[in-house]
C-alpha cells in the first residue's frame, strides 16, 4: 500500500461481509456532493476485497492489492474481490479479509 492506498483489516469477517462493507463505503463516497470554488466535486472509490484464510499478512496484502488494480483497471469506482473463491460458496467459518481502498 502507498500512497492515496490504505488497508483495512477485517478480522473473524467472511469475504461476503468484507464485500458488502466495501460496497457501502463506494456507495457512500459516490453519493457525497462536495463543491469546490462552486463547482461540484465527485468522488469515487475502487476497492479491492482479499481472503486471508491461512495466508500471511503480506500475502493478503498482496491479494487484495491485486484485487484493487482489477478495481481500477476494470473501469474505477467498483468493488472487486480476490479471485480465491466464487461468490456464492460461504466458507464454513470466518476468516481475516483486508480491504485496499483508493
Amino acid at each position: 500500500m502507498g500512497g492515496e492506498e490504505f488497508a483495512v483489516m477485517m478480522p473473524a469477517t467472511t469475504p461476503e461481509l468484507a464485500e458488502q462493507v466495501a460496497e457501502r463505503l463506494r456507495a457512500s463516497v459516490a453519493a457525497l456532493r462536495l463543491e469546490h470554488k462552486g463547482q461540484p466535486v465527485s468522488l469515487t472509490v475502487s476497492i479491492g476485497v482479499a481472503e486471508g484464510g491461512t495466508a500471511d499478512l503480506k500475502q493478503l496484502l498482496v491479494d487484495a492489492d491485486a484485487a484493487l488494480y482489477d478495481a481500477k483497471h476494470s473501469g474505477r469506482n467498483r468493488v472487486c474481490r480476490s479471485g480465491r473463491a466464487p461468490l456464492a460458496i460461504k466458507p464454513a467459518k470466518p476468516s481475516a479479509a483486508a480491504i485496499a481502498v483508493v
